[in-house]
């Protein structure tokens, strides 16, 4: 993850609380926010500046104060944002994090931009970049946003490795720089020392940097160390544009005697050739064609050019044959890292292809399960309107049902009620035929026993009235009520009949009704 516009975007009324608030000297703070806040800057685009400057309260990013101020604000953001899920480390803007959750990722991301927003930061959501290492934690790449997706990852300079591959550009040119380096040095001609100390300023940091997640392949550091040898670097004669001039030699006073620049006892370079001009401690240095003469004292004869320019042809050869073999070698390992390229790419190809399948499989697992929850969802829908209609229509059963019981026991009580009543009332007649039947008989007796006291005029006499009871409809068993039956007395024609001086009362019998709810 990474800031937009940092320094601009740092209010300097809120860098000096914060260095107030560590403690910094106030003095110091009033000061630093009289120098920030009062800024006033031209704007120049394509050539073109504004004629008046605009005032710009900013943390200037050339103060030396200003990566110091940055780190306050950004460990302020770490606390903010703290996730004991997640390792987060800080160097200026930049922010690295490492976790084994997907959450933890989107968490802190998401953290990061809400504390940005409040303290008036902006993050560039371009340059925030994922990567994972694995087929369990690629599956999970498929989650984020695909512009942050990548292979590799490249931080303050080291590329890192989730995965088996080649060189990355970053490092192909930093190998490159460092071999350009070490070939001007080949052909400089420096002695062994100075060679070897400039090979390590020089070469071996811009080679060394960098080689964190994985190291350098053995072709590689065989490829540097065959450019630094004691052949290669100083011993021998070395190519150069540089022809040798001359100068006054201190031993001559009178500037008669020529020596070359640099050189020690008549010894100079001709074309980075080592020349003899015939010092006096060189036993091999050729004498001069008229060595009385002032003119060619010291200066080397023909011969010895001719022998020297001999050497530098051997040497000019030499190195034509080397810078060949190093032509020939770099062409293949260039080719080679065009193959390593090429399979990297189609690496990379090969992964974006599989996260874009494994993003359309998701995609269809989705609409497949959306499709299930669908159908389940209408499943259970008419799997509930059935119970629902099945519970409806059992009830309606049992309430027909218990209305069948009802009529049935309702009509077996009335079919019991009437055949109890049918009985009682074939009773009652049988009782009233009897009592008739009684009455007569004792009417027949009584006139005969009249006929025998009174004589044949007490055969006139009426016949007593005997109640009858009515013969009506059985009434309902719903419908029935009490009805009192009305009395009848029974009185007899003659007052003077002893056995019958006492009225008598009869009553129907009576027949209790009762009312069902």
């Amino acid at each position: 993850m990474d800031f937009k516009q940092a320094y601009d975007r740092m209010r300097p009324e809120v860098s000096t609380l914060l260095l107030k608030r560590l403690n910094w000297p106030v003095e110091i703070c009033d000061l630093l926010y009289e120098a920030w806040g009062q800024q006033h800057r031209w704007i120049s685009w394509e050539n073109e500046t504004l004629s008046f400057p605009v005032h710009a309260p900013a943390t200037p990013q050339g103060c030396p104060l200003a990566p110091l101020l940055l780190a306050v604000w950004t460990s302020a953001g770490a606390r903010a944002t703290h996730d004991d899920r997640c390792t987060l480390k800080v160097y200026m803007d930049d922010r690295t994090l490492h976790t084994c959750c997907w959450d933890a990722v989107m968490s802190q991301i998401s953290r990061w931009e809400a504390w940005s927003l409040s303290v008036g930061l902006k993050e560039g959501p371009e340059k925030t970049k994922v990567i994972a290492k694995g087929k369990k934690h690629l599956d999970l790449l498929a989650k984020g946003p695909q512009s942050w997706i990548e292979t590799d990852m490249r931080m303050l300079g080291a590329v890192t490795v989730s995965r088996k591959r080649a060189y990355h550009q970053v490092e192909k040119d930093r190998i490159d720089k460092a071999h350009l380096r070490a070939v001007l040095f080949r052909s400089v001609g420096l002695p062994w020392e100075r060679a070897l100390e400039a090979y390590k300023l020089f070469v071996l940091s811009v080679l060394n940097y960098g080689w964190l997640a994985q190291p350098p392949t053995q072709a590689t550091a065989d490829k540097f160390f065959s450019l630094f040898n004691q052949d290669g670097v100083s011993v021998g004669p070395t190519w150069s544009h540089n022809f040798p001039f001359f100068t006054a030699n201190e031993d001559d006073p009178n500037g008669r005697s020529p020596k070359l620049p640099g050189t020690q006892n008549g010894w100079g370079h001709l074309g980075g050739c080592e020349l003899s001009a015939g010092g006096p401690d060189s036993a091999e240095s050729p004498r001069s064609v008229d060595s009385e003469g002032p003119f060619t004292r010291g200066f080397p004869d023909p011969t010895s050019i001719e022998e020297q320019k001999l050497a530098y042809c051997r040497s000019l050869e030499h190195q034509l044959e080397e810078g060949n073999k190093s032509l020939q070698q770099q062409n293949i390992e260039r080719k080679k890292q065009l193959h390593e390229a090429a399979e990297q790419q189609k690496q990379a190809l090969l992964l974006h292809m599989e996260q874009q399948v494994k993003m359309q499989e998701m995609a269809l697992d989705e609409q497949t399960n959306h499709a299930l929850m669908g159908l389940k969802k209408a499943a259970l829908d008419q799997r509930a309107a059935l119970e629902q209609q099945a519970a409806s229509l059992t009830l309606e059963y049992q309430q027909r049902k218990m209305q069948e019981e009802f009529a049935a026991t309702q009509a077996e009580m009335q079919r019991q009620y009437v055949d109890s009543a049918t009985k009682l009332h074939s009773e009652v007649q049988q009782n009233q035929y009897e009592s008739k039947s009684k009455m007569q008989r004792e009417w027949e007796r009584q006139l005969k026993e009249r006929h025998e006291v009174l004589g044949p005029a007490s055969m006139n006499m009426p016949p007593p009235m005997i109640p009858q009871a009515p013969v009506g409809t059985i009434a309902s068993v719903g419908s029935m009520r009490h009805v009192p039956m009305p009395v009848r007395t029974v009185v007899p024609s003659s007052p003077s009949y002893s056995s019958c001086s006492v009225p008598v009362q009869t009553r129907p019998p009576q027949v209790a009704s009762f009312r069902y709810a």
